[in-house]
Parts: structure tokens; C-alpha cells; sequence
């Protein structure tokens, strides 16, 4: 039985122990690392349900800003960093854990949709910048060393006309897509549905369905193509054999009337000031499920 010569020294454990858990830096910046305390915040907000956390840590320097979380939000080994003012992180639903390394600024959004994969060997990395925004779709499997950035971090101009180069740009991405390891996402990329990025590549421009890209100058590799989340690691010669053909069409992608503009979401977020007013507008895109919203097929 524990015994306490008094109460400074409970007022002192306590102290201790809520310092492991909740503890600020000074009047802006507090440190979140039991997810009991999220709803405790005043400078900022948490909404929705309160996610498990095992080896994560969540950080507010600003104020304003909004971490909304669906039922089911697992955090592992990850990092979440508000270094600025106003900006939202919604993170949905998903029965694999958040492996993930996110840092926003000001006015930023990042959306990540249901049942991304995040490999385990090392956090997926999102740095977010000027004003601009990362969303990210359903179902998507991310391999080891992924890293999304949406600006150059530092300016460049050109030297007759003395305007800057270099602004920074949002990034999308669809539902269904494979990105390869080492792979770096940069500013201005949109990636559709059903597509492959393979290992070591650079992205930064528009990437279209059904199709796999590839490289440090990325480009079209196979068109027509779609791809299942079967890991063939421990399959026998039987498996191979089994699976040399699939006749499913769950994962072959068309254009129709269901299709969100990457375009129209920008606008939208980026007009948008109040988190409130953004959160409910990626729940009404989380909401909706057709399968070719992020769709976009180029014709021969």
C-alpha cells in the first residue's frame, strides 16, 4: 500500500505523471500523448472520436486549428505536428494502423480517406505548406519510404524577370493506388484511381487510372492495367498457378457521371478559411462512396 507524507507530494506525482501524457511547451505549444487529453484543448479542437495512440504524439504551436478523427483511428510510431495557424487533418476510419509522419502550417488540409495501407518499415511523410492542401482517397497501399510535399520550402526567381518560379502546389490522390518505395510526391500531382507508381519514382504532375508510371522523370509505363492487394510473399507454386489470370473487374476504372474534380476540391478548401466549415465538407466526400468519384481515364 502506497503512503503519501503529504499533499505536495501528491500534487508532485500527479504533476509527473500528467507531464508524461499533456504537457505544455509554453502559452502555444502543447504536446498530446494520451489521446484523453485532446478534448481538453482550448487554443484549438479535436472532433469526432478519439483515436488509440501507442508510441505517438501529437503537437499544437498554433491555434485554430482542428484534428478530426473517425471511429477506429489507430495511431502508431507517428508523429502529428500543427506548426501554424487554421489548419484541418481529418483522418478516417481504417482497419490498419496510422504509420505516419504529418507536419501542416497555415490554412492547410490534409484529408486521409478509409483503409490506407502504411508499410511498417518506416512512417509515411507528409509536409504541408503555404496555404495549400494533401488529400488522399480510400484503399490506397503505401510501401516503405514515402514522402509527400507540397512546396519547394525555400524561393527561387528568375533572374531577368525577377517573379518567382516555384509556387506550391496541392496534392491529390485518388482511390486504389500503389506507390512503390523511396518514392517522393511533390507539388501539383494528381493521381487517379486503379494507378501504379513503381519503386524509387518522382511524381509531380497529373497521373491517370488504370495505369502504372514510373520514374525519376516519371513517365506512362503500361496503360490498361489494374492491380489487387493479394501479397504473394509466402504463396506456393499452387497460388502462382491459381492466379495467372483474374476475370474481377472491381478494380478496372471508367469515367462517369460520379466523378469528383480534384479541381473543384481545391477550390473549395482553398476559399474556405473556417475548419469547420472544410470539415464538413470532406465528411460529405467521405461520404460518398461510388466508385469512380476519383476516376479519370485518358482515351488513346
Amino acid at each position: 500500500m502506497l503512503e503519501f507524507s503529504g499533499k505536495a507530494k501528491i500534487q508532485n506525482i500527479m504533476k509527473q505523471l500528467f507531464s508524461k501524457l499533456f504537457r505544455f511547451r509554453d502559452n502555444y505549444n502543447l504536446i498530446v500523448k494520451s489521446p484523453m487529453f485532446l478534448r481538453l484543448m482550448k487554443r484549438n479542437k479535436f472532433l469526432g472520436h478519439l483515436p488509440k495512440m501507442k508510441h505517438s504524439q501529437i503537437i499544437f504551436k498554433g491555434k485554430n486549428n482542428l484534428l478530426y478523427c473517425e471511429k477506429g483511428v489507430k495511431l502508431r510510431n507517428s508523429y502529428i505536428e500543427f506548426a501554424g495557424n487554421n489548419s484541418i487533418i481529418y483522418l478516417s476510419k481504417s482497419k490498419n494502423p496510422y504509420k505516419i509522419n504529418i507536419s501542416v502550417n497555415n490554412y492547410n488540409s490534409v484529408y486521409i480517406g478509409k483503409n490506407n495501407y502504411f508499410n511498417s518499415g518506416t512512417p509515411f511523410t507528409i509536409i504541408c505548406s503555404e496555404n495549400k492542401n494533401v488529400f488522399i482517397g480510400n484503399n490506397n497501399l503505401f510501401s516503405l519510404n514515402i514522402c509527400l510535399r507540397n512546396a519547394d520550402a525555400h524561393l527561387i526567381y528568375d533572374c531577368t524577370t525577377k517573379k518567382r518560379l516555384n509556387y506550391s502546389k496541392s496534392i491529390y490522390i485518388g482511390d486504389h493506388i500503389w506507390i512503390c518505395q523511396n518514392t517522393s510526391v511533390f507539388k501539383g500531382t494528381k493521381i487517379h484511381s486503379g494507378s501504379i507508381v513503381g519503386a524509387n519514382s518522382i511524381v509531380n504532375k497529373e497521373l491517370f487510372s488504370n495505369s502504372i508510371y514510373a520514374g525519376s522523370k516519371i513517365e506512362l509505363i503500361k496503360k490498361n492495367t489494374f492491380w489487387t492487394d493479394d501479397c504473394v510473399h509466402k504463396w506456393t507454386d499452387t497460388d502462382t498457378v491459381e492466379n495467372t489470370v483474374n476475370e474481377d473487374d472491381l478494380y478496372i476504372y471508367n469515367n462517369d457521371d460520379n466523378y469528383l474534380s480534384f479541381d473543384d476540391i481545391e477550390m473549395f478548401l482553398s476559399k474556405n478559411k473556417s475548419t469547420l466549415i472544410r470539415l464538413e465538407y470532406l465528411k460529405s466526400i467521405s461520404g460518398n462512396y461510388s466508385k469512380n468519384r476519383f476516376s479519370l481515364v485518358k482515351n488513346p
